[in-house]
């Protein structure tokens, strides 16, 4: 992840987009790696702080597509979870952006996923390389098992695991004449 140090503004949103699109190689961090290209994006209409009602408007501006995953914490005390709080309905734009959105009360504060799948392997503490579809968090055990799930998932607009409620999570097992002896 990217945490883009701008404690004297509320462009933490601006700051965020702009490390997806022109990533710096060293000091990654400062605001001074991208101003130079704070031009380049156009902002007409959108209010700092960014809500996720200005969104849109901004992908549209930019063909952007973005996405934006909250932390949460878990019922375990050293357990996090993310969750996508605004996914894009922009899915043919130029590129991609993950944000993670932390809160602190009322504020609130971007970074940019520089990779989705290696912030959830160190939050579920798994050391086998997924890739991740950034619309559903579906993990993949290789890239052509992604991209022929992205198909399908593209044509959805949103998607969760349902899991069983308390009654029918216990699976039984009924055909005892199928069993061998």
């Amino acid at each position: 992840m990217i945490n883009v140090q701008n404690s004297s503004d509320q462009l933490c949103f601006l700051w965020a987009v702009l490390a997806a699109l022109f990533p710096a190689r060293k000091h990654a961090q400062r605001v001074s790696k991208y101003e130079p290209y704070r031009d380049r994006l156009n902002l007409d209409g959108i209010n700092f702080p960014v809500t996720f009602v200005d969104i849109p408007t901004f992908e549209c501006q930019n063909n952007l597509s973005i996405n934006v995953y909250e932390l949460t914490d878990g019922e375990d005390e050293n357990a996090s979870l993310i969750f996508p709080m605004y996914q894009t309905t922009n899915r043919k734009a130029a590129k991609t952006v993950n944000l993670l959105l932390l809160r602190d009360g009322d504020n609130a504060h971007y970074c940019w996923i520089r990779s989705l799948d290696r912030l959830l392997r160190h939050i579920r503490k798994c050391n086998v390389k997924k890739y991740l579809c950034s619309y559903c968090l579906l993990p993949c055990y290789s890239q052509k098992s992604l991209d022929a799930h992205e198909t399908d998932c593209a044509n959805e607009e949103g998607q969760s695991v349902q899991l069983p409620d308390e009654e029918e999570r216990d699976l039984k097992f009924r055909n005892t004449h199928r069993m061998l002896r």
